[in-house]
């Protein structure tokens, strides 16, 4: 399982470093990000330390925040 993560971690950290095209990776690869995460990282099962790019791109895919979904002028 640590090494999953660890191969999600580089794709992030790929993903931060423009060496991939973030959309083609969430395309294809999201489900495999929130299951590694929700069922690894959030049970604590393994600990985070060091796989923090993988958690930064599941907060942006999952978690955005409610101020960027936020269009003025619309109820």
């Amino acid at each position: 399982m640590i090494c999953i993560l660890n191969y999600l971690d580089g794709l992030a950290t790929g993903i931060e470093q423009k060496l991939y095209i973030e959309e083609v990776i969430k395309d294809h690869l999201s489900p495999i990000f929130k299951h590694a995460v929700v069922n690894f990282l959030d049970t604590k099962r393994v600990s985070p330390d060091g796989l923090e790019k993988l958690q930064d791109i599941y907060k942006r895919w999952f978690r955005p925040s409610l101020s960027t979904n936020y269009k003025s002028g619309e109820p």
